[in-house]
């Protein structure tokens, strides 16, 4: 079965960059489940699914345009480091964190430490990037019943 609008995928995928480099946790490919059509993974990566079949292998460069988009660096502020003295946990350079903003929670993460500043960045963390993708189709069906009841 082809992969179309409303039918559910699931695919595993290795994750680099242009260069190559690894970008997942792992060499481990990582499983997805998703439905084709519902935005639930990058444009870029979901036109390239669409039409195949299980047990196909590709490997497909999505740019940033496509995949999480261009670094914005009005994302990246400087706070003094008093702002972040309520913390549980101690700041570390490379950490995420969660904060309201007048727009809703912001995922941003701690990008540069000092005795008076903190730098935070709330780009994705692939923004900028051309991702490239190392994709297996393992399954392509229609929505099992019982979840199209939610």
């Amino acid at each position: 079965m082809k992969i179309l609008k409303g039918l559910q995928v699931t695919f595993e995928y290795l994750l680099s960059d242009e260069n190559g480099n690894n970008l997942g946790d792992s060499i481990q490919p990582q499983v997805v489940t998703y439905v084709h059509g519902s935005g639930e993974i990058i444009h870029g990566l979901e036109s390239a699914m669409a039409g195949r079949e299980p047990s196909e292998k590709f490997q497909v460069e999505v740019p940033p345009e496509f995949a999480y988009g261009n670094r914005n660096e009005d994302l990246v502020e400087v706070f003094p480091r008093e702002r972040f003295e309520s913390l549980e946990e101690p700041l570390q350079e490379g950490m995420f964190m969660e904060a309201e903003s007048e727009d809703g929670n912001v995922l941003f993460q701690v990008t540069r430490l000092t005795d008076t500043e903190v730098t935070v960045d709330a780009n994705h963390p692939f923004a900028g990037k051309t991702l490239r993708f190392d994709i297996q189709i393992n399954d392509v069906q229609t929505i099992p019943e019982e979840q199209t009841d939610i």
